[in-house]
């Protein structure tokens, strides 16, 4: 992806929660670690740091989405994970109904 003019690249100490990723963050392996349009957390921030990243491409302070935005990537991210989490889940099992509710507490405390 080609940074934007409107883009900061940060090291990760001077990135801080509640910004946007830009572009997504991508692993030794060249694997998507966290997808563009995130929003950091100190959990996330805490993860990269782990992961020895070193810098993030973040949307500039006035490129940064709306609250209803990043609750719709929020949103996303969550149901993306669920699946992820449930993909060998053939719907007749405990499984299923542990899904529904992990999607359900999902869906109520997206802020």
């Amino acid at each position: 992806m080609t940074p934007n003019t409107s883009n900061q690249i940060l090291s990760l100490d001077d990135a801080s929660v509640g910004m946007s990723l830009a572009e997504p963050v991508l692993g030794s392996q060249g694997e998507v670690v966290l997808s563009q349009g995130i929003t950091l957390t100190e959990v996330l921030l805490n993860a990269l740091r782990r992961r020895g990243v070193m810098s993030l491409s973040v949307l500039a302070p006035d490129a940064q989405p709306s609250t209803e935005a990043r609750v719709g990537v929020d949103i996303k991210v969550h149901l993306a994970r669920l699946e992820r989490l449930f993909r060998q889940d053939t719907g007749q099992s405990g499984a299923a109904h542990l899904r529904a509710l992990v999607t359900q507490y999902r869906m109520e405390t997206t802020p």
